[in-house]
């Protein structure tokens, strides 16, 4: 019996469980010619032409465009390049400028979309309409396989920031200098570059600087034990949030924050976790999903499709390991990996 039949057999018997479906949101600096608001001009036309693409806390400079719950890494992988090559087609006959870009240069007078969790701090708002980011989400049939691969790649993470890392260098960004000195790095004016490794990824400079008035369970996420343990801690960050408002911990932008005041608890996206979990995302054949927020937007079609092979790949993994022998042929879970469910049960 083939390595392969093995699996199939053995995934039939255990029920379906680990990865299912497979998200993208890759985030896009736009610039136009003409004087035009850019970004709302674009999502515009995309929307127009079937494309899911949705506003960035950039209101000027910023698009989103979502890949959403492809069967394997495959389909993911295709329809990232169709419609990434769509949306850059309708820039082009818009007369705008499209760009892969982890940082976004000149930013300081760019309109700010006020999200509830972005009106909590005004310097962290600052930072989210300067930075791009590329989200992997992978949704899971059972959350016990969903919760394994998010306790996994909590601790991975600086790994993960590393190995995916395109950060380019910002000469003359006054706001990028004030981050360096915030964190202790030593900024050579001559070279206009940071003395530092060249993987570091910006995360590792501004999302501590730009966060640091929020409280610190609004960033970092716990070991999570169950479905009950991760709302235990949401509801442990709402109260801890609510606490910093009443008390004027942070750099709240009141004017902005007085539409949102109204909650009880926050949304599963409202917290800044770089792996967050996402049981909003529970459907017919999804329990929870994960989201793997990249800390830089990559710089080609390649390496978004390389990350997304990267995080699906460990999905299956961490989801199968110490599942018997049927499943530890490492060749098998990679090609799993790249064709998805249908492959092993084919």
């Amino acid at each position: 019996m083939s390595k392969r039949i093995r699996l199939a057999m053995h995934i039939k018997k255990r029920g379906c469980r680990g990865p299912v479906k497979f998200s993208n949101e890759a985030e896009y600096g736009v610039y136009a010619k003409n004087g035009k608001c850019a970004a709302e001009v674009l999502i515009e036309k995309a929307r127009a032409a079937g494309l899911e693409v949705v506003p960035e806390v950039n209101k000027d400079r910023m698009v989103e465009l979502n890949i959403s719950k492809a069967r394997s890494l495959k389909e993911l992988n295709e329809r990232l390049a169709e419609d990434e090559k769509a949306l850059f087609r309708i820039a082009k006959d818009e007369g705008i400028e499209i760009r892969r870009e982890a940082l976004l240069e000149g930013a300081e007078k760019d309109r700010i979309i006020y999200y509830r969790s972005v009106a909590f701090s005004r310097s962290f708002a600052e930072g989210l309409k300067r930075v791009a980011s590329f989200q992997i989400v992978v949704g899971f049939a059972d959350s016990e396989s969903a919760l394994k691969f998010y306790n996994h790649l909590r601790i991975a993470q600086p790994l993960l920031t590393e190995m995916l890392s395109a950060s380019p260098e910002m000469p003359n960004e006054e706001w990028y200098r004030r981050a360096c000195a915030y964190m202790n790095i030593n900024y050579s004016a001559n070279h206009s570059r940071l003395i530092l490794p060249s993987q570091s990824s910006r995360l590792e400079i501004i999302y501590p600087y730009m966060a640091r008035y929020l409280p610190p369970s609004l960033v970092q996420g716990p070991f999570l034990y169950s479905p009950e343990h991760y709302y235990e801690e949401l509801r442990e960050v709402s109260e801890t949030v609510k606490l910093f408002l009443e008390d004027k911990l942070m750099d709240t932008v009141w004017e902005e924050y007085k539409a949102h005041q109204k909650w009880e608890i926050l949304h599963p996206h409202q917290v800044y976790w770089l792996v967050r979990p996402r049981p909003d995302h529970a459907d017919e054949d999804c329990a929870m999903s994960v989201e793997v927020r990249i800390a830089d937007m990559l710089p080609s079609l390649q390496r978004l499709q390389k990350a997304n092979e990267l995080i699906v790949g460990l999905a299956y993994y961490f989801s199968f390991l110490h599942e018997g022998p049927a499943i530890k042929d490492k060749k098998l879970l990679i090609k799993s990996a790249k064709e998805g469910l249908e492959y092993m049960q084919g």
